[in-house]
């Protein structure tokens, strides 16, 4: 918490700049029912935008994240279409149907190390609970490990921006409004606020996604979204780049959802 509270001391100083350029790749093995989603992930991060690239089996995805407008924005390469969304009004939305308050998140250092990609990182255990029914028999269950590289090149400036985005309560994972779908969004973006809180870069993360509850409800959800995903860094850099990659392409429409 102190490491996150001089970061974001550094930004109210400096009247909230963020300037640092960071590129991640990493590789991501995605298992969903009997299937297995090989794939590639690049995040890219200039000041106060970050721009995701997501490639798995067949099928891409891009979008940015735009701090200075608080929007998000789909990019559709087939159709040519920019989907821009509010970041505040997607966070009302969440938070009415799987209020924070009632979200659990636990991340514990397991203290144990390793090396990767040429970074030293600290192995944590994470668990994330998400009340599906107001009784909170049925809930969204997160589980597994990161390890974070706190010196790893271009770290504060990562953390920067994910101070910075959970600030302005920008929410991860899947748009859909499907409320199965918003339940591992919540689940999703609360992780991600708790490995902010411990500083640097997430090399590696396993995560299960699966559901804590019993009887035919609960059966139904999990066919659905139960599953494992595992991100790896392979690179890091921390050269220039170029402001076009976090733009709209000229041409296209941008649609508001």
């Amino acid at each position: 918490m102190k490491n996150a509270l001089a970061v974001l001391s550094l930004l109210v100083l400096s009247g909230g700049s963020l300037c640092g350029d960071v590129l991640i790749t990493e590789t991501i093995a995605t298992k969903a029912g009997k299937r297995d989603l090989p794939g590639t992930r690049s995040t890219y991060i200039k000041g106060r935008q970050m721009r995701i690239d997501l490639v798995q089996d067949k099928d891409s995805a891009s979008t940015l994240y735009d701090l200075r407008e608080n929007v998000t924005i789909a990019l559709d390469a087939k159709k040519k279409r920019a989907e821009v969304r509010d970041v505040a009004e997607r966070s009302a939305k969440l938070e009415t149907l799987y209020p924070r308050s009632r979200t659990t998140t636990s991340v514990t250092a397991t203290g144990t190390t390793r090396e990767i990609a040429g970074a030293s990182c600290a192995d944590h255990a994470f668990s994330v609970r998400v009340p599906m029914t107001k009784d909170g028999k049925l809930a969204f269950m997160l589980t597994g490990s990161a390890c974070i590289a706190k010196d790893a090149p271009g770290a504060s400036d990562y953390q920067a921006f994910a101070l910075a985005a959970i600030e302005q309560q920008v929410v991860l994972g899947p748009a859909s409004d499907n409320r199965i779908l918003l339940a591992l969004a919540r689940g999703q973006t609360e992780l991600y606020r708790g490995l902010a809180d411990l500083g640097g870069i997430p090399y590696v993360v396993d995560m299960k996604m699966d559901v804590d509850g019993h009887g035919m409800v609960a059966g139904l959800v999990r066919k659905a979204i139960a599953g494992s995903r595992t991100s790896t860094v392979k690179t890091v850099a921390t050269a220039p780049l170029d402001a076009a990659t976090f733009a709209v392409p000229s041409g296209w429409k941008r649609q508001r959802k």
